[in-house]
């Protein structure tokens, strides 16, 4: 014979030959766009903080004059 009829593929191989070019794409893609939606969340909630701070500072001010 050519080849061996016993030699089989286990599911680990399986799911390599199938989606491993694709999660090559998709991984690199999420990890990216969830770095980037968490710095936009945290700038986001930054200038809250810092809208807040000023506001207060401002209330103190005018209260002073």
């Amino acid at each position: 014979k050519a080849y061996k009829i016993g030699l089989e593929e286990n599911i680990w191989q399986k799911f390599i030959r199938l989606y491993f070019k694709k999660l090559i794409i998709i991984v690199p893609v999420l990890i990216v766009l969830g770095v980037l939606s968490f710095a936009i969340f945290n700038l986001e909630a930054n200038n809250l903080k810092v809208d807040n701070n000023i506001s207060a500072l401002i209330k103190n001010l005018t209260h002073i004059e």
